[in-house]
């Protein structure tokens, strides 16, 4: 990439380097997705998510600041909101003087907490602890119908768009939307149905998911491959259009780093909740065991 950068073949590599700590660039006025950092995280972006690259848009977008809900020893997290893309939180964060580095990140609509290394000894043990699977997250969501009771997702994940240049079947369709195939990575995702209720007169459930691994839209896709799709998410087979329900609660690991961070659900998906005519009292307390 470097190398076709200085022959002006790849644009876009020094400016967004410092911003996103990855490679995000544009190849002859088309915004390409790439590995933002960490051995095996399989972080892309498409341009829906990311917004419009530097050289169309080179105005900054004022953004307001984000809770900070945890720093110290070169790690860090905030409380990234409903419809914020990841690298407006990075935005936020540069304004404050900060030098984030990313080491993982939450798609437009998934709130929740937002890790980040701040200093490069910290996104080496960081990038090291993902890849041994070792930082455990929990996250909550509103998926269609009423799911079991528990279950474990074992499904590989194929993103198309990480495979450009690859054999691709015949039919057109989204590049970027992911798909359970043979030919993907692994992924592992163990859920748990906590509340049930109603929309519209059709059953829903609040459940609680953890993914073993980290693949892109891995939970979306894991639920909707065992048929229950989160509630709005209809890049992914649901008929509701309200907005989706995906937070992350909490993200713990220990090791190399040690840190627990935890951050409440947001009103707006407390309120998606509510409306399906679930005991917030109730949930509240069941969402103790996993906070």
């Amino acid at each position: 990439l470097q190398a076709k950068a200085e022959t002006g073949e790849v644009l876009g590599l020094e400016t967004c380097h410092d911003q996103f700590g990855g490679c995000i660039v544009g190849c002859e006025g088309t915004w390409m997705p790439g590995l933002i950092s960490g051995a095996g995280l399989e972080l892309y972006v498409d341009r829906l998510d990311l917004g419009k690259p530097a050289w169309e848009d080179p105005l900054t977008i004022e953004v307001p600041e984000f809770p900070v809900l945890f720093n110290s020893d070169g790690v860090a997290a905030i409380h990234k909101p409903y419809g914020v893309t990841t690298e407006a939180c990075f935005q936020d964060l540069e304004r404050r003087g900060w030098t984030p580095w990313s080491v993982s990140r939450l798609d437009r609509p998934t709130t929740g907490v937002l890790l980040f290394a701040t200093t490069e000894g910290s996104l080496e043990a960081l990038t090291e602890l993902f890849r041994q699977r070792a930082v455990k997250k929990v996250y909550v969501c509103l998926c269609e119908g009423e799911t079991p009771e528990s279950g474990r997702v074992d499904a590989k994940l194929f993103l198309p768009e990480a495979h450009r240049g690859t054999a691709q079947p015949a039919e057109s369709y989204d590049t970027y939307k992911v798909r359970v195939a043979d030919s993907g990575l692994e992924a592992v995702t163990r859920f748990t149905r906590i509340a049930t209720g109603a929309l519209r007169g059709r059953p829903v459930s609040v459940v609680v998911a953890q993914p073993e691994t980290g693949r892109t839209h891995q939970i979306r896709v894991h639920m909707a491959h065992v048929g229950h799709p989160l509630v709005g998410d209809g890049r992914y087979g649901s008929s509701f259009t309200s907005n989706v329900v995906l937070h992350c609660m909490t993200m713990q690991a220990s090791g190399a780093k040690e840190f627990a961070i935890s951050c409440a659900l947001p009103e707006e998906s407390k309120q998606a909740i509510a409306d399906a005519g679930v005991d917030m009292n109730l949930l509240a307390e069941a969402l103790t065991k996993w906070s």
